[in-house]
């Protein structure tokens, strides 16, 4: 019997603004493409600050870091529809946000209100040393929210994360758009 739903950020709840930028640079530079993944991750795992990610991608880039937020937040549009599916699931089941992410990073996109509002547990990757597709952030995050893997349905926008979850034992469902994860999540909590 599923028990939470756990949700994936950006390319969820709102753009992935990075991803956009990654893809428009892979097609000119694609060790420019890898050189902003690998100081990512290195922000997401909390082993740099994202303040020195940052720099060293724009020093790379040869941009100002004003024009590099930019474009990182033209991206970051919010996907309102997932944002309502979260609340909609609110009253019947518990809700997680998992999400590789730098520290701080996601009281710059939701005030502490909203957060507070829509997750029961939320598991930002700096901030617990692991990251997606680790197999211990998704137990981890089962853990926080008093369930086991087998009672929760992980949602991502990338494939190798939801097949990941679905090691550990949790329900996946590789996000496309709100109508069909909702679609998906129906489903699965109705089967």
């Amino acid at each position: 019997m599923i028990k939470a739903v756990i949700f994936d950020c950006f390319g969820v709840l709102i753009g992935d603004g990075l991803e956009l930028l990654c893809q428009e640079l892979e097609k000119t530079d694609p060790e420019g493409r890898a050189f902003i993944t690998d100081n990512v991750r290195l922000a997401n795992r909390g082993i740099i600050h994202p303040d020195e990610s940052n720099r060293r991608i724009v020093e790379r880039l040869g941009i100002s870091l004003e024009d590099y937020r930019a474009q990182i937040i033209k991206g970051e549009v919010r996907n309102e529809d997932a944002i309502s599916l979260v609340r909609s699931l609110r009253p019947r089941y518990k809700t997680a946000l998992l999400s590789n992410i730098g520290k701080g990073s996601l009281v710059k996109r939701f005030s502490d209100e909203e957060l507070a509002g829509l997750f029961d547990v939320i598991v930002p990757s700096a901030e617990v040393g692991m990251m997606k597709p680790d197999p211990e952030i998704y137990t981890y995050t089962a853990d926080k929210l008093g369930v086991q893997p087998q009672e929760c349905v992980f949602i991502d926008d990338r494939e190798g994360f939801v097949e990941a979850a679905r090691q550990v034992g949790m329900q996946g469902i590789w996000f496309q758009n709100a109508t069909q994860t909702k679609q998906d999540l129906d489903v699965i909590l109705t089967s």
